[in-house]
């Protein structure tokens, strides 16, 4: 789990992308009624947890 925060939270199709900064950037998709229902906006103080296998790395260029 990492404290994090919200930088920005952008339309994905049926899900929305939140930008993390925890230290280090960190992308999640969540969907519209999750954002409503934990009332997420940009500044909102939230822990990151995820399945280890649910992981995608893309290298930095």
């Amino acid at each position: 789990m990492f404290p994090a925060r919200i930088v920005r939270i952008i339309p994905a199709g049926f899900y929305f992308k939140a930008e993390l900064e925890c230290g280090f950037p960190l992308d999640a998709f969540i969907t519209g009624r999750s954002v409503e229902e934990m009332g997420l906006n940009e500044g909102t103080e939230v822990f990151a947890s995820f399945k280890a296998t649910a992981i995608h790395s893309i290298r930095k260029k």
